[in-house]
């Protein structure tokens, strides 16, 4: 064979392996490999965060507190509430009739508002349109244990298209409690925020059990004063001399126009009537020997 011939056989062996190189290089490198899974324990990174650092999204971050230490409970309510009512007295001993607290959101257009009573004698003549019945926890809160739809009669129907949710009282050592959530009808549901209200409640474990019933001993030996009341969750007590006792009822505007006298809580008072002056926790219901009646148009109307 010519060395001519030779030249061209050996050029030809090199550009077919130049072709077999690159058919090989385009397998190995071109074609996609299938990924192997993350070893255990691993996690993937996007955008510079793992999973680890994703953390579960606290729904009351952004919640305040109220503590009340005299009466054993503390709660959480949502951030722009505000407490707009709190007649609690000073101290646990004594009756909180016509004493409560209230938060609301006042810039909702549905006005939500939740009212807790404690250690009340009675309460609120505005009828459910849902009842709750709660029991203490073993962590010291409470949990729903029945949810009760209440029909509503034409004539027992709530003011300004509100819904009204009350729970049945929650006995725990000496004090009593009850909630009554309300907000408009038409706009948002507050329901689901009223039981993450509840979910946030919490009994206080107090260690002034005996303080409370020594001062409930000295509060029963002293009689009631003017204005007062003879009873309470520490018991019942006389009326100062010259006082005597009456059920406390209000007067209201009937729909014929007229002075009703309704009962708010049951509940008595110690007053002077018979002297002619209308005296201290005195009013036309309670001592009309002694209190002018009222003008139907200066009442708050009483349409249930």
């Amino acid at each position: 064979m010519s060395q001519k011939a030779f030249s061209k056989i050996w050029i030809l062996a090199v550009i077919v392996a130049i072709a077999a190189g690159g058919v090989l290089a385009w397998q190995y490198w071109g074609v996609s490999k299938e990924v192997s899974p993350p070893a255990a324990g691993e996690q993937e990174e996007e955008n510079g965060e793992t999973e680890e650092t994703l953390q579960p999204e606290d729904e009351f971050a952004n919640w305040k507190t109220y503590r009340n230490e005299e009466y054993g409970f503390e709660f959480r309510y949502p951030y722009g509430w505000e407490i707009v009512n709190d007649t609690l007295p000073k101290t646990a001993r004594d009756t909180v009739a016509r004493g409560n607290l209230q938060i609301a959101n006042n810039l909702a257009l549905e006005a939500p508002k939740l009212t807790l009573w404690v250690n009340p004698l009675g309460f609120g003549m505005n009828p459910p349109d849902i009842r709750y019945e709660l029991t203490p926890t073993e962590e010291n809160g409470v949990k729903i244990i029945t949810r009760e739809e209440v029909p509503q009669s034409k004539e027992n129907l709530n003011i300004d298209n509100q819904i009204i949710i009350f729970c049945k009282p929650v006995k725990l050592g000496i004090n009593t409690y009850a909630f009554e959530f309300t907000f408009r009808e038409g706009g948002k549901d507050y329901e689901p925020i009223f039981k993450q209200l509840l979910s946030t409640f919490k009994f206080l474990e107090l260690s002034t059990t005996g303080s409370v019933e020594s001062e409930c001993k000295k509060w029963r030996r002293e009689c009631a004063k003017e204005g007062e009341t003879p009873c309470s969750v520490c018991g019942c007590r006389n009326c100062c001399s010259g006082l005597i006792s009456r059920k406390v009822t209000h007067p209201w505007k009937s729909k014929d126009n007229e002075v009703i006298c309704l009962e708010n809580m049951v509940r008595y008072i110690c007053v002077k009537c018979g002297d002619g002056i209308c005296g201290k926790g005195e009013d036309w219901c309670i001592c009309p020997e002694d209190c002018p009646k009222p003008n139907p148009e200066d009442l708050e109307l009483y349409s249930f």
